[in-house]
């Protein structure tokens, strides 16, 4: 279903807005579900887009684009194969001329809770999609649209498990006149599988993109797979913008509980992990204008169970420097937990550089190397650099982990104020709520560190 485009406005006033279009399981506006059911294959498709905000002329201001929201959308029954797709996409905001602002594009919402006892297997894939804000010439361009996806789903029947959750923040209008950008859109995917019968397999993949804007721009996404025997959870953040990249990846693998988190963020604060058994995470933020380009860190947590696992993140902060020097990465602290761990492996590069990589038996030799250690990347001509960071942990046993903090800026040393915040937002300040409410709250807490200008 797709909502109707906004008027046309002239001469001042707003453009119409596009109309909205949604679904809620519990009863909404513009109902549309589908259903499919068979003794084979069966899949089922449903979809929402927003109407686009008028077009704004001599003054006028573009119409908001429509939003779309799916909730509980789609279903079936089979004894074979059952595969449950639902999209949401945000109207595009209405463009101005003559010095009106752009409309903002309209958000996108798509969740599913969705619970099955007779598929052989079952695949879901949720997708949300902001509309991109409003173009202008002399006027403000218009916000992209916030996108979020949230699924649930469990089956105590299928052998293999998938679930999928996909969300785009939309893009930020552009200036004609100056090439400003508007804010991109934020973007938040979450998915928890549970996979309940014998010797199933289970995966859950989260992605989640910002919108290009001009900041600050956010991303997070949470993959968590329970009761399966085997499979993975994968997460992916990505906020891109005029002010930069930042691309943050997490995977753990399945013994026990498996759960990835990812935070990728520009210019505004990451929010702390309090990491859980089977959990590994990467944050990272750029913080243009401030005293750092970036802040971020990793953790992971072994599930507790006698097999050797191994748990990955990673972290790309491509930023900008002004002027030619030494640009730093500021190890801040390492903090172990638990029993010794196998190993643990630390990787960075900057701008394609050969990798450097450190590894580590102990946690002793860990806690050497990450706490309070500038590494000095070179003397770095002015323009686009890209710094690179892997992290890799392994261990068995009563769950131990090992949670590192970092940041890049021309100091061989974090300012204390950073450093003090640092310490106690990865400390794990209370990450947990989203495992007791059906929609998940991906990150509690604030890290927030110093925004005094000048470097």
């Amino acid at each position: 279903m797709t909502g109707g485009a906004g008027g046309q406005s002239t001469s001042g006033g707003v453009a119409g807005a596009g109309a909205s279009e949604s679904y809620y399981q519990d009863g909404g506006t513009n109902p549309a579900t589908a259903f499919g059911s068979g003794p084979g294959a069966v899949s089922v498709t449903a979809s929402a887009t927003g109407g686009a905000g008028g077009e704004g002329d001599k003054g006028a201001n573009g119409g908001a684009g429509g939003v779309a929201a799916l909730v509980g959308a789609v279903s079936g029954s089979t004894t074979g194969s059952l595969t449950l797709n639902q999209s949401a996409t945000g109207g595009a905001g209405g463009a101005a001329y003559g010095g009106g602002k752009g409309g903002a594009g309209g958000s996108a919402d798509s969740e599913l809770e969705y619970t099955d006892s007779s598929a052989s297997v079952l695949s879901a894939s949720l997708n949300a999609t902001g509309g991109a804000g409003g173009a202008t010439d002399t006027g403000a361009p218009g916000a992209g649209g916030a996108a979020s996806v949230i699924l649930t789903t469990t089956s105590t029947s299928a052998t293999s498990v998938t679930g999928s959750a996909t969300a785009n923040g939309g893009a930020g209008g552009v200036s004609t006149m100056t090439a400003a950008y508007g804010a991109g859109g934020a973007a938040s995917a979450a998915v928890v599988v549970s996979a309940a019968a014998s010797g199933a397999s289970g995966n859950a993949v989260a992605a989640a993109t910002s919108g290009y804007g001009s900041g600050p721009e956010t991303a997070n996404a949470l993959a968590s797979v329970t009761h399966a025997a085997s499979g993975s959870a994968q997460a992916t953040s990505e906020s891109q913008g005029a002010l930069g990249t930042v691309i943050t990846t997490a995977t753990a693998p399945v013994g026990g509980p498996a759960t990835a988190v990812t935070e990728a963020n520009i210019n505004s604060p990451l929010e702390a992990v309090a990491l859980t058994e089977g959990e590994v995470y990467a944050a990272a933020e750029l913080t243009p204008g401030g005293p750092n380009f970036g802040v971020g860190g990793f953790g992971a947590e072994s599930d507790g169970s006698d097999t050797s696992l191994s748990y990955d993140a990673t972290a790309e902060l491509t930023f900008l420097t002004t002027t030619t020097g030494n640009v730093y990465l500021n190890l801040i602290s390492g903090t172990p937990s638990g029993d010794a761990f196998q190993s643990l492996v630390f990787t960075y590069s900057i701008d394609g550089s050969t990798p450097v990589v450190e590894t580590f038996a102990t946690v002793a030799a860990a806690d050497a190397f990450f706490s309070g250690n500038p590494i000095n990347l070179g003397d770095l001509t002015a323009g686009t650099q890209t710094l690179d960071l892997s992290y890799a942990f392994t261990a068995m046993g009563d769950a131990p982990g090992y949670e590192v903090t970092f940041d890049t800026s021309r100091a061989p040393v974090p300012e204390p104020s950073t450093w003090a915040m640092m310490m106690l937002g990865f400390a794990g300040l209370g990450y947990a709520s989203w495992r007791r409410g059906r929609k998940p709250s991906l990150l509690q807490g604030r890290l927030q560190p110093d925004r005094r200008a000048g470097r």
